[in-house]
């Protein structure tokens, strides 16, 4: 018999948006959901990530996901480290007398520090690359602006050059012009 997961998700949306108002945080950070194991927990724990995401989007939250062996690297130096590691690294990190319980706060715990070292940078990276685009196709713009400009003053510069230089050159010579074969126009 299968149980609908819709009440828990509802609680969880209801939690999440209480939370969100509350603490009013900067970024929600979410590890992805990976798992070669079991569909089932997958699956569940897919939802509830989804629940979490909508509730950060809607409440205009930037939103960090990161991946298992990301969180595991960067709090113990290892993405292949095991929860123990984890929790003794997380106990080490934040000064802690002993790794809390249940197991999922130290991986909660894991996974703030590790948005917290890395997300930030790659956030501010992200931010800075975005910028960085635009200003270079505003530069792009303004350089075709500037050479469109430049030849059309060049073209005209050289029309008027042009003009003078066969004023000119008629003035010097009072001669008629000949032709290729020597004949007098």
């Amino acid at each position: 018999v299968q149980t609908c997961a819709l009440p828990i998700l509802l609680d969880l949306d209801r939690e999440i948006r209480q939370w969100i108002i509350k603490i009013k945080p900067d970024v929600i950070a979410v590890e992805r959901v990976f798992s070669q194991l079991n569909v089932k927990t997958a699956m569940a724990t897919g939802q509830a990530a989804g629940v979490v995401l909508v509730a950060a989007a809607q409440s205009g939250i930037p939103i960090m996901l990161h991946t298992p062996s990301e969180v595991k690297a960067a709090v113990t130096g290892s993405g292949r480290a095991d929860k123990k590691q984890v929790a003794n690294m997380v106990v080490k990190i934040l000064g802690l007398d002993k790794a809390p319980s249940p197991v999922d706060t130290t991986d909660a715990l894991a996974l703030a520090i590790c948005n917290h070292w890395r997300g930030l940078g790659n956030l501010r990276y992200e931010l800075a690359t975005k910028k960085a685009m635009v200003n270079q196709i505003s530069n792009k713009d303004k350089n075709k602006e500037k050479n469109k400009e430049k030849n059309t003053l060049s073209n005209a510069g050289s029309k008027r050059e042009f003009s003078s230089n066969e004023t000119s050159l008629r003035k010097k010579s009072n001669r008629p012009a000949k032709t290729r074969r020597g004949e007098i126009k």
